[in-house]
């Protein structure tokens, strides 16, 4: 009973975040149409405000949201102020083009529509990720990372499991950190701030 009303109480919040920052729901699972890929979730909106108390985000970056759903994220950027030019990257088409839509007024805001490791942006230097894919695809993905040209990538896992590829590489820098929202039932969740080391 607890849980169920624990879970109740921050789908609520959650609605609740999206009607008052979008005017519409932005949050939900979308089912994953590739192999490697997960579905995903979206961010809470009190997991978002936590994780960027702890993050330093530059004018000059751009920011790229990995498997951007519906907009969640980017929206709570834009309105918590962020003017930075953001990408949105979402591998499910038909969703991407409805968050498209969405966004087509706001100049800072691109939606590109695939796989991060096609559409990555080179301009790029900070990523958010909600623990999107699993292993190989993360691999390649860190990869692609070191062909950017700027010397400053940052990139946040959230719900960080399953991801050693940056671990045992010295290339990188990883802090990990727990979320931990016991009256939401957020338990334990890792979130790693990753840094290139070069």
């Amino acid at each position: 009973m607890l849980e169920k009303l624990t879970t109740f109480f921050r789908e609520s919040l959650n609605v609740a975040g999206d009607i008052y920052y979008a005017g519409s729901l932005l949050g939900g699972s979308i089912k994953a149409v590739s192999k490697g890929a997960y579905s995903t979730e979206s961010t809470d909106y009190i997991v978002l405000k936590e994780i960027f108390q702890r993050i330093s985000l530059k004018e000059t970056d751009v920011l790229v949201d990995v498997g951007c759903g519906k907009g969640r994220v980017i929206n709570w950027w834009l309105k918590k102020g962020f003017k930075n030019k953001i990408y949105g990257v979402e591998l499910n088409h038909s969703i991407a083009s409805k968050t498209r839509i969405f966004f087509k007024n706001i100049t800072n805001v691109s939606i590109l529509s695939g796989d991060i490791n096609d559409q990555i942006p080179q301009d790029a230097t900070f990523f958010y990720l909600y623990n999107p894919f699993e292993p190989f695809i993360t691999e390649t993905f860190k990869k692609k990372l070191v062909t950017l040209p700027s010397a400053e990538i940052r990139v946040v896992f959230y719900n960080y499991h399953h991801n050693s590829t940056f671990d045992r590489d010295p290339d990188w820098a990883i802090n990990k950190e727990k979320i931990n929202i016991p009256l939401l039932g957020i338990n334990d969740e890792v979130m790693a701030i990753i840094k290139r080391n070069f």
